[in-house]
């Protein structure tokens, strides 16, 4: 890799990354969030490699693309301008937070767009229903992997998804209709329009739907049916003591 006046490579690009993050992060840090050793971040960073299969995890953290870390530019990350030219998106103050966002502290915030749970008359599901004028609530930018644009943020209304997601408790949703087998999904109803939220599985046929709650019948009958996206975070209410947030890095949940 060569180039003429400046050449900054990958190992020093993430280095600029985690100092210019708010809160700066350390390799320890930045380890943690992606789940892996302190050690791994270190080596990164001293044989300028990003493994390919780990680049859109370590950029969702930065919210930049992964191009960035090999332009061989100086530059801060674009995402450290986000505070001044994006009103929706601010670093939170610790005393800001709910007791059940604890252990959110600190984290780039950004506003995303609420589907509310309602119930569905006889069926007595776990449905979402997507408003004419949508609310928005704030979330950490990192649980949405610098993409806030494919999340929604879901409160759920029911008992179908109980013990796993009970009555009011919020799901974020990651936008995509490519969603593996076994993994938790919100399904959009061909008749109404209507969002569920169920388990993607294979019965001995088809696909179905499938609810967590075993007072409730699988949704065998799929014609027309359009997955929306994946559960990639649940929040649980708060209990001292006990974790309150589901998180995969990402992944659905399944």
């Amino acid at each position: 890799m060569s180039c003429t006046i400046l050449c900054v490579e990958v190992g020093d690009k993430l280095k600029l990354a985690r100092s210019y993050h708010q809160p700066a992060l350390t390799q320890a840090k930045l380890a943690e969030r992606l789940g892996v050793d302190t050690s791994t971040v270190g080596r990164w960073e001293s044989k300028n490699h990003i493994p390919e299969d780990m680049l859109d995890r370590v950029a969702g953290v930065f919210s930049v693309p992964g191009e960035w870390f090999f332009d061989g530019g100086d530059e801060p990350p674009p995402a450290t301008q986000l505070k001044e030219e994006e009103p929706n998106i601010r670093p939170k103050a610790q005393g800001d937070l709910s007791r059940s966002e604890l252990s959110l502290r600190d984290y780039l915030m950004v506003a995303i767009p609420v589907w509310r749970g309602v119930m569905a008359g006889s069926d007595d599901e776990c449905v979402f229903v997507e408003p004419s004028e949508l609310e928005f609530r704030e979330v950490p930018l990192y649980l949405t992997l610098g993409q806030p644009e494919k999340h929604v943020l879901c409160i759920a209304s029911g008992v179908s998804m109980s013990p796993r997601i009970e009555h009011s408790e919020r799901m974020l949703i990651r936008l995509d209709p490519d969603v593996p087998v076994g993994c938790l999904v919100v399904a959009k109803r061909a008749d109404d329009g209507a969002n569920f939220i169920k388990r993607l599985t294979r019965g001995q046929r088809n696909l179905e739907l499938t609810s967590l709650n075993g007072a409730y019948a699988p949704i065998t009958e799929l014609n027309g049916w359009e997955i929306r996206g994946g559960v990639t975070v649940i929040w649980k209410r708060y209990e001292p003591g006990t974790p309150n947030l589901e998180w995969d890095d990402g992944r659905f949940l399944r």
